[in-house]
């Protein structure tokens, strides 16, 4: 019996869907033989990849949805194979995927049940009387080619994503720059994930905030201020696992930074347990994020942070490097700042050093030779390291270039301390300061005291006295004033200039070493005769160190001291 041309053409269109291998191709000759075999007015075809995941149109022909329809929720498809105008089940269907699909004038749904990964159904306007049998056995022949091409095409995006991942490891494992493994990820995620905009975030530890690294697709996310806590990225961080939105616009956790954003999803980029940052893709199309998306960020993202990490470790470490080398060249220059022969006039030892708790110390000591005295000057600056270390320098060249110009003390100190009034440092600023003048002839020294610890002078006579006498600490009061004191310095007395870091010096405990032990030890010291300075100095050293017990120097110590061995022979 021969078969009609229309038959034939059913036939042949069974046959093509049912054998397809690419899903675009195998949609297209649907939608084409609907129409033109079947006589179909009109078509939408709704699709489910991945479990868990909402059906979406994916191809329209001659079909119009209404404007609210933009995805169906992933519900248990029913029982048969199709479901007809008048059937209480088609109107039950409609209204559970989306009641806007009741308006559309779907006349007849063919059910696409496919496998765990894969279904959908196919909704049909004007369809001929008598031809639901052969559209259902069409729905079956589609059915068939969903699954097959849906498994090819699996079989080859997986054989795709595996060359990307070898390619990506290759390109970000050999980098250490954190722009160029930024860049090579955005690059291969566009080869295998659909993105129209992306952005990694990264985090500072202990900070509250995200720090976008980089963007493509976004005008300005260098202005949205988004907190670890905030969008779906502090979603992703939260539960330590991709996040993905279907539709951002029921997500009331987004946070827009793109009107045309339809779907999003962000990975944490996670290191030993330890968050590093986020990874965010958003899409213009609605569920653009499926399973399999998911799982190959989720592969990527763990290349990522590793290598993003060894690349921010390695800037790290050049930069420290570097830092090294500039505050070793800054000490260097510190150092030779400092006296290097100190003037040793006849019958006395003047000695002088320095040991910062930092590279940079932000101490100063100097002795400074003044027609037939000597200038005996120690400093502290507020604070630590090279700002401190900063304004320690400049307050050293302010004192010599004051002594070489002033006779009088109190204006030097006056002219340093407007000097510092009128610094603009953010981190250092204030500082003690210690002036005097010793007239080496017949020890008489004057000196002015602008809020430093004070100097212990102790005598042969086992008489003890502090040098207090001055004013403010500098870079207070611009205008502050400052008092001149003179005290006798006979043969046989020591004399002490040092800054907090021996007195402040601490045991385990937290116990001070004190300006009492301190006092005590030049007491003991200036008792023995034939006791040299370096002597002295060398068992307050050792001193301090036992106090400390192998605690760390948490401030710098400055020595400067005076011992007046015997009186000037005349001349």
């Amino acid at each position: 019996m021969a078969i009609g041309e229309n038959e034939r053409d059913r036939l042949e269109l069974l046959v093509e869907v049912a054998s397809a291998i690419d899903l675009p191709r195998l949609g297209q000759v649907a939608l084409d033989g609907l129409r033109h075999v079947h006589g179909i007015a009109g078509a939408a075809i709704f699709l489910r990849v991945g479990s868990g995941e909402a059906r979406v149109p994916v191809l329209l022909q001659s079909f119009e949805l209404p404007p609210a329809v933009s995805l169906a929720p992933s519900k248990t498809l029913p029982e048969g194979r199709s479901l007809a105008r008048g059937e209480e089940e088609l109107e039950h269907f409609l209204s559970e995927c989306e009641p806007g699909l009741l308006d559309s004038a779907v006349e007849l749904v063919l059910l696409l049940p496919g496998d765990a990964e894969i279904d959908g159904f196919v909704l049909l306007r004007g369809v001929p009387w008598g031809e639901r049998r052969r559209l259902e056995r069409l729905g079956g022949a589609l059915n068939r080619g969903l699954v097959n091409s849906w498994r090819l095409a699996r079989a080859r995006r997986l054989s795709h994503e595996r060359r990307v991942l070898l390619d990506l490891q290759r390109h970000i494992t050999g980098s250490l720059r954190i722009d160029e493994v930024i860049e090579r990820l955005l690059d291969s995620l566009a080869d295998v994930v659909p993105y129209d905009a992306a952005a990694i975030f990264l985090l500072r530890e202990g900070a509250k905030e995200f720090q976008p690294a980089t963007a493509r697709g976004f005008s300005d996310l260098g202005s949205v201020k988004l907190k670890t806590t905030q969008g779906i990225a502090g979603l992703a961080l939260a539960s330590g696992d991709a996040v993905a939105v279907s539709e951002v616009a029921n997500e009331s956790r987004y946070v827009e930074a793109r009107a045309s954003t339809r779907s999003a999803v962000a990975i944490p980029l996670t290191v030993t347990g330890v968050h590093i940052g986020v990874l965010v893709l958003e899409s213009d199309s609605p569920a653009a994020y499926r399973r399999e998306h998911r799982e190959m960020l989720a592969s990527v993202a763990a290349q990522a942070a590793v290598a993003i990490e060894n690349a921010r470790l390695h800037t790290t470490e050049v930069q420290a490097q570097a830092l090294q080398r500039e505050l070793k060249t800054a000490r260097s220059i510190q150092r030779g700042l400092l006296p290097r022969n100190i003037p040793q006039p006849e019958g006395w030892e003047i000695l002088g050093a320095n040991f910062p708790s930092l590279e940079m110390s932000g101490d100063l000591y100097d002795v400074v030779e003044r027609d037939r005295d000597l200038a005996l000057v120690v400093g502290d600056v507020m604070g630590k390291g090279a700002p401190a270390a900063m304004l320690a320098a400049t307050l050293h060249a302010a004192i010599r270039h004051g002594l070489q110009r002033e006779r009088d003390l109190a204006r030097v100190v006056a002219g340093a301390n407007r000097l510092l009034c009128g610094a603009r440092m953010a981190h250092a600023r204030f500082s003690s300061l210690f002036v005097g003048l010793l007239d080496p002839a017949n020890g008489a020294f004057e000196y002015v005291n602008a809020g430093h610890d004070p100097p212990i002078v102790v005598r042969h006579d086992g008489s003890h006295e502090q040098l207090d006498e001055g004013g403010l600490v500098l870079g207070v009061m611009p205008e502050a004033l400052y008092e001149t004191g003179r005290v006798e310095l006979p043969p046989g007395s020591l004399l002490l200039l040092y800054t907090d870091g021996v007195t402040e010096t601490r045991s385990p405990e937290g116990e001070e070493f004190g300006l009492d032990r301190l006092d005590a030890l030049l007491g003991e010291e200036a008792k023995q005769k034939g006791r040299h300075l370096h002597q002295i100095l060398r068992t307050l050293l050792s001193r301090l160190r036992r106090h400390r017990a192998g605690e760390h120097r948490h401030d710098d110590i400055t020595l400067l001291g005076a011992r007046r061995i015997r009186s000037q022979r005349p001349a």
